[in-house]
């Protein structure tokens, strides 16, 4: 799967953006996507924090 690193502890993967307390889990979340599908990798590798990114306009709808 191809993955942007937006920042040392922050990963994008398909629609979603990861955050990671460290680089080093950003870079071994990053590397199991090479081979595994993502909840594998998720599993594996624990974000802090994961959220969608908006790509559809009625995701900004009231209170979005």
């Amino acid at each position: 799967m191809a993955t942007v690193r937006l920042s040392m502890t922050e990963v994008r993967a398909h629609e979603w953006i990861y955050t990671f307390t460290d680089s080093d889990i950003a870079d071994q979340f990053q590397a199991c996507l090479v081979s595994d599908d993502l909840a594998e990798c998720e599993a594996k590798h624990p974000p802090l924090d994961k959220r969608r990114i908006r790509q559809d306009p009625d995701d900004y709808g009231p209170g979005a």
